[in-house]
C-alpha cells in the first residue's frame, strides 16, 4: 500500500468515493433543505458539485505530490524539509476547503444561507481536500516519509 502505483490508485479511488459520498447525498440534502430566493436549487447543486469536484482533484494532486516527493532518494535525508512540505500541503488544502465554501457562497451572493448550510458545505469540502490528504498520507506515505505525517510524529 505504500508503494507506487498502488498508493496513487488508492488515493484516486478514495477521492472519487469521497466525492460521490459528498457530492450526491449531500448535494441532494442541500437541495431539499436550502432556501433560495432567486436561483434554482438545480443551479446551486450543480455549482456545489463542480466546486467539490475541483476540491477533490486538488486533494488528489496533494496526495500524488506527497507520494512522489516521499519516494525520492534525496527526501530520506531531509526530514525537516519533508515535514515542511507536508505542513504546507495541509495548509493549502485547508485554505482550499475554505475557498471552496467562499466560492459557492459568492456564486450565490444574492441568497441568504443559514449557519447549517455553511457547516455542511465546509465539512464536505474538508472531507475531499485536507481530510483525504491526511488519511491518505497517514496510511499510504512512502516509508521514508511516513513519520512526517501528523499523527505519526
Amino acid at each position: 500500500m505504500r508503494t507506487s502505483p498502488l498508493n496513487y490508485l488508492l488515493a484516486l479511488a478514495t477521492a472519487g468515493i469521497l466525492w460521490a459520498i459528498c457530492g450526491v447525498p449531500v448535494g441532494n440534502y442541500l437541495a431539499d433543505n436550502i432556501s433560495l430566493q432567486q436561483a434554482t436549487t438545480d443551479d446551486f447543486v450543480r455549482v456545489f458539485r463542480i466546486a467539490l469536484a475541483i476540491a477533490a482533484v486538488l486533494g488528489f494532486v496533494g496526495c500524488a505530490h506527497w507520494f512522489f516527493y516521499g519516494s525520492r532518494e534525496a527526501t530520506a535525508g531531509d526530514m525537516p524539509g519533508a515535514r515542511r512540505v507536508w505542513n504546507i500541503w495541509s495548509l493549502v488544502l485547508l485554505i482550499s476547503a475554505v475557498g471552496m465554501v467562499a466560492g459557492v457562497v459568492l456564486s450565490f451572493s444574492n441568497e441568504s444561507f443559514v449557519a447549517r448550510d455553511y457547516v455542511v458545505i465546509l465539512l464536505s469540502a474538508s472531507l475531499v481536500t485536507w481530510v483525504l490528504f491526511w488519511v491518505a498520507s497517514l496510511l499510504m506515505s512512502p516509508r521514508a516519509v511516513m513519520y512526517c505525517v501528523l499523527g505519526r510524529r
